[in-house]
């Protein structure tokens, strides 16, 4: 079985790591470099800067809407695909993204390999 991966490379690298993942016997691996351009943030938007310019982690959520009360919005919320909402906040210094999925079965018009885990 292939599976079959939609890698996203951002502007300042990363690369290596998708074509690692691209020479993987029985993966299938898409690499495209985004965005084209590198849009100009003014480093005085703190959280906007950073995520444009540093590695973010993310988490999924039930309900985006609640997982942001309070929080400081860098961008968002937006529903970047088929798959659900995202939202970018800056908190304790970093970058958070946090994706509130509608559904499991696509990423961006690409069926996913996704299986429940667990018995």
């Amino acid at each position: 079985m292939t599976e079959r991966l939609r890698i996203v490379v951002g502007p300042l690298g990363g690369s290596g790591i998708a074509e690692a993942l691209a020479a993987v016997p029985g993966v299938e691996a898409t690499i495209v470099q985004s965005p084209a351009e590198m849009p100009e943030v003014d480093p005085a938007d703190v959280g906007l800067w950073k995520l444009w310019h540093l590695p973010h982690v993310a988490y999924c959520v039930d309900d985006l809407a609640k997982a942001i009360e309070g929080e400081e919005v860098v961008f968002g919320p937006f529903e970047p695909g088929d798959f659900g909402s995202v939202v970018f906040i800056h908190k304790d210094g970093v970058v958070v993204e946090y994706l509130e999925y509608t559904t499991l079965d696509l990423w961006f018009g690409q069926r996913t390999p996704w299986r429940p885990a667990g018995p």
